[in-house]
Parts: C-alpha cells; sequence; structure tokens
C-alpha cells in the first residue's frame, strides 16, 4: 500500500518537504509491503500498477511468483497460463506491459510465445523465467526479443523487481 505523501517522516527524521511537488520530479514514494522506494516517475506506481502475465506449467512456481506479484502495489497479475496453448489464448485476451514465460511446456518451446505476443502485443516485454541455463536457451531467448533471463533457483524474492526493471527500459538478467 502506498503511504500518503502527507504522513510525518517515514524514515530517519527525513524531512517531509522533500515529498513535496508534483510526479515525475524526483519524489519517491515508501510502499508498505514490501518495504521500498520507488521513484514517482518510474512505471509502476501504486495508481497505475505495471501488468504482468505469467507462463509456467509448473503450478508451485506459479503460485510463489503470483503471491509476490500481488504482495506489492506496483504490479498487477491480470491472469496465469500453464500450458502454450493457455498462454496465447491469454496473451490474446489480455492487456499487459510484461509476460514472465518458462521455456518448457509439454505442448511445445515457450521461446515461441515470445515471438506470439511480439506480433500480438508488441509494446509489451518477455522475462523468461526458467531452469535452463545453457547458453544456448540464453541467446535464443534475447533473439527473440526477451528483455530479461532469469533462473528459477536464483532468483526468488525479486520478481517483482525483474518486472519494474524491464517495464522501465533496463534488462534483467541471472
Amino acid at each position: 500500500m502506498l503511504r500518503s505523501k502527507t504522513m510525518p517522516p517515514l524514515r530517519d527524521g527525513a524531512d517531509p518537504s522533500a515529498q513535496e511537488g508534483e510526479p515525475g520530479e524526483g519524489r519517491f514514494s515508501v510502499y508498505d509491503a514490501p518495504s521500498s522506494v520507488w521513484p514517482d516517475f518510474l512505471q509502476g506506481q501504486a495508481e497505475r500498477p505495471v501488468r504482468v502475465l505469467l507462463v509456467d506449467a509448473d503450478a508451485h512456481m506459479r503460485r510463489v511468483i503470483a503471491q509476490e506479484l500481488m504482495a506489492d502495489a506496483r504490479t498487477m497479475l491480470v491472469a496465469q497460463a500453464a500450458s502454450l496453448r493457455e498462454g496465447r489464448r491469454a496473451i490474446k485476451s489480455h492487456e499487459f506491459d510484461v509476460m514472465l514465460l518458462d521455456l518448457q511446456f509439454g505442448d511445445g518451446e515457450g521461446i515461441d510465445l515470445i515471438d506470439y505476443m511480439k506480433a500480438v502485443r508488441p509494446g509489451a516485454e518477455a522475462v523468461v523465467v526458467t531452469s535452463s541455463d545453457s547458453e544456448e536457451s540464453v541467446w535464443r531467448a534475447f533473439e527473440r526479443g526477451a528483455t530479461g533471463y532469469l533462473l528459477k533457483n536464483s532468483w526468488f524474492d525479486n520478481y517483482v523487481q525483474a518486472v519494474l526493471q524491464v517495464v522501465n527500459g533496463g534488462a534483467s538478467i541471472t
């Protein structure tokens, strides 16, 4: 939840006048859960969170990522899919800014979803979240248009940060 900008100082006696001004003038918002500071001029504000589509065959992994995304006011999980077919349907029917996807599905390769996403939602970003750390997989993902590549076993509790990085012009790589 975003704290009101009229609240008393939030950290170490910070000057409340430092929070005054119009959005985009270098102000920072402070969030309760999880505790973090985020510049008001970047995408991913509580009033307009980054919309995320999650496509992963692993139900446990979807739950872990979904819980983290839903716990932060800067991101909003708009849909989840467990297969390539469900992923294509979700891409077509939901507006989103970032797609988090695995590469391994029972009905095909997740990398094909990047091509489909770029055709249907050209403004969206793709971040691969997978257990495959082969150099070939990484290169293929970036060649297809991914802006991030995260290994599942080394990225817990940072999916929100990855989403915010790519939607603001950065790249997120484990």
